[in-house]
């Protein structure tokens, strides 16, 4: 057998990952806003998860790791300056969202909700509503208690019904 195939499942969920990187650039862009950001985010992510000796033999599975990898280096805040300035920019100037994304259509209208919500928030919102997590599971995730978890969400809910309905409206 050849030294490319041996580890031939580990391969097969690397590529099935990384052919599924758009999709995790699009989960860690609801996080930290800015694409290349997030691009960097996705990738660190990718070699976080497949530099850990286990043997990957389902994309799926693997998949799930990464996005789990994002999600904590994004609550960590490891990556310290780079997110910060990119989550600076998340609520914009003036409202404005950041430069090259899209500001048309509804899935524009909840990302800019997004935006009006603190790093926190925004991370038990996309834990609940994107990974559908349990109370108890985000708590572990964001190192916070259940019921600081629960006023997140409901504080978080009452931004993004505010910011939604403020856009269904077309007012300012």
């Amino acid at each position: 057998m050849d030294g490319m195939r041996r580890h031939g499942g580990w391969d097969d969920a690397l590529a099935g990952v990384v052919a599924r990187r758009g999709e995790l650039v699009g989960y860690a862009s609801l996080l930290v806003g800015e694409r290349w950001a997030a691009q960097d985010l996705v990738r660190e992510a990718i070699i976080r998860t497949f530099s850990r000796p286990r043997a990957w033999h389902d994309a799926e599975v693997a998949l799930v790791a990464v996005r789990g990898q994002i999600m904590a280096r994004f609550v960590r805040a490891r990556r310290g300056p780079m997110i910060a300035r990119a989550t600076s920019r998340l609520r914009g100037v003036d409202g404005e969202p950041p430069a090259g994304t899209a500001t048309e259509g509804p899935a524009s209208a909840i990302t800019g909700a997004l935006w009006m919500l603190d790093r926190r928030q925004r991370a038990c919102v996309v834990l609940r509503d994107v990974d559908r997590k349990s109370t108890a599971d985000i708590a572990r995730t964001v190192g916070m208690g259940a019921d600081a978890v629960a006023r997140a969400l409901d504080q978080a809910d009452t931004v993004l019904a505010a910011e939604l309905s403020r856009d269904l409206r077309g007012a300012p």
